[in-house]
């Protein structure tokens, strides 16, 4: 070979530096039995580097065949937009570049929207997944079965996560893979790209891969789900939350129940997460408490310094329960006082759920944050006080702005009520 021919050679070498080895010697196989043939048939180097054309072009179309391959062969987002960014850059010609473009961007924009789904998808997996082994690490140990179901529906989940993802995987890489087909013919149709050397035309020209193989793993895939499904449903835990989800009333409940001689309390706190609470007057002498406890939570009440005090938490049964907390539950506390015993202050709140009151005192507090709220003001005996979301404040069926302030016949007397979502009817008879 002469000098010029081994710069020319070796200008083509050095513009592929960034790819391995074996595809660029595989491809420039080709350019050097084609240069010793034409100096055997008489030729001189100049004459051979003027018919092959220029190095740039050559390493151009090299590049992005031994890319278009390697990305066909083994599609992914980032050899996707490699390959396609340097079939873009290569073509010269504004109205051939334009017809690239046109042609392929489309399914690239598809095959990239599903990689970053497929992505979120895995992310999701990951971050639910901690979230439920958090959840389950919160639960006492007395209650193992909800703890093997939380586990149970942390493997279930990312399971079915995962294989969400795989399924928005792969079916990007089909696109991908007509994509590079479609992007190969159309580079060549521009004829920007001398693809001279038959080896280019071929998919063995790619860069050495690792394949993974999903579907020998899929068998253990799904004996995880399967695992993880048995352990949920076994603990009972979807049925539970399906109660919930549904207001329908816990099957096994426990009645907690309290008297209290009513002139000893002054005033009155109540506090749940989401049963309903309801204070009415009564044909009863004394103060009565009565809370339907379900399985999953645990009611306390006492007397402290003149003022009865029920606080509703969760045991820790189920967890998220905080969260679980925003439905309405079918369980109720029920508070009933003598007819006409007017109290000092009345404090009630709740989650989920809803609130009827028809009570005496100097002041009353209602809040909720998703549930309802029926107050009875009879006689318009309070001054009253409403925040709630627009559209769902109603006085005697009548809607009402938020913010409102109703003045009511005896001064001393205040209620004040709020929900973050829910309606308030005021009954004013």
């Amino acid at each position: 070979m002469t000098k010029k021919t081994v710069d020319y050679i070796q200008s083509i070498r050095a513009g592929l530096e960034s790819l391995p080895a074996g595809p660029v010697n595989q491809a420039l196989e080709y350019y050097e039995e084609y240069i010793a043939d034409a100096l055997e048939a008489g030729l001189s180097g100049d004459e051979i580097v003027a018919k092959l054309g220029s190095s740039e072009k050559i390493v151009a179309a090299i590049r992005a065949e031994v890319l278009i391959n390697d990305t066909e062969k083994k599609p992914g987002p980032v050899r996707l937009m490699r390959a396609s960014g340097n079939a873009f850059r290569q073509v010269a010609d504004s109205a051939a570049k334009a017809s690239l473009i046109m042609g392929a961007i489309i399914p690239i924009a598809v095959a990239i929207l599903f990689y970053i789904v497929s992505v979120a998808t895995f992310i999701g997996a990951i971050a639910l997944t901690a979230i439920l082994v958090y959840g389950m690490l919160q639960i006492p140990v007395i209650y193992m079965a909800e703890k093997f179901g939380t586990a149970g529906f942390a493997l279930f989940i990312s399971v079915l996560l995962v294989a969400t993802g795989i399924g928005w995987w792969y079916l990007a890489n089909s696109i991908t893979r007509v994509t590079m087909k479609a992007l190969r013919k159309l580079t060549q149709q521009t004829k920007e790209l001398p693809i001279k050397n038959p080896a280019l035309s071929t998919p063995n020209l790619v860069m050495p891969l690792r394949r993974f193989s999903f579907k020998k793993r899929l068998p253990v895939l799904l004996g995880i789900g399967l695992l993880g499904a048995v352990l949920l449903f076994s603990s009972g835990l979807p049925l539970r939350y399906f109660s919930i989800w549904n207001s329908m009333k816990p099957a096994n409940l426990t009645r907690l129940q309290k008297e209290f001689e009513p002139q000893t309390v002054r005033n009155i706190s109540v506090t749940t997460l989401n049963s309903r609470i309801v204070v009415q007057q009564g044909n009863t002498a004394g103060l009565a408490v009565s809370y339907e406890q379900p399985d999953w939570m645990s009611g306390a009440i006492e007397f402290k310094d003149d003022t009865l005090i029920f606080r509703e938490r969760s045991n820790g049964r189920l967890p998220f329960m905080d969260f679980i907390a925003i439905h309405e539950g079918m369980t109720t506390v029920t508070i009933e006082i003598p007819e006409g015993y007017v109290f000092n202050n009345v404090s009630l709140e709740s989650t989920g759920g809803h609130i009827t009151t028809a009570i005496f005192a100097k002041e009353v507090r209602v809040h909720t944050f998703n549930g309802n709220i029926r107050f009875n003001s009879t006689n318009r005996m309070y001054t009253i006080k409403v925040s709630a979301p627009a559209e769902k404040i109603y006085v005697g069926g009548v809607p009402l702005e938020p913010g409102s302030i109703i003045d009511g016949r005896l001064k001393n007397r205040q209620a004040i009520l709020e929900s973050d979502n829910g309606t308030i009817e005021i009954d004013v008879k």
